[in-house]
């Protein structure tokens, strides 16, 4: 993690860069909710948890410690399948995931 300076006038700036945009990046991730952000350029799909074959897969991808319980103790409501062959669960619903409510 980096930590983050506020410059009075510019706002908040990277110390490695001392860019000030560093909101701009926020925009590439989305928030699986509850404090949990996934990178949207990682993401392949947002499935509902209900059907057999998902269930398979986050069987599978819990016995290889691929998977990631982003729901904080909270019934799952989307599992979202990342190009690196993680599952991440989430307890907002894909609406939700993608309109950026929480």
């Amino acid at each position: 993690m980096t930590m983050m300076e506020t410059h009075p006038q510019k706002g908040p700036t990277s110390p490695e860069t001392g860019d000030s945009n560093v909101k701009r990046s926020v925009g590439e991730f989305i928030s699986t909710g509850y404090g949990s952000f996934v990178s949207s350029t990682r993401l392949m799909a947002i499935v509902l948890p209900d059907a057999a074959p998902i269930r398979r897969l986050i069987q599978e991808a819990r016995d290889r410690g691929a998977l990631i319980d982003a729901t904080a103790g909270r019934k799952t409501r989307s599992v979202l399948i990342m190009d690196s062959d993680q599952l991440i669960l989430s307890a907002l619903t894909p609406e939700k995931l993608l309109s950026g409510e929480e």
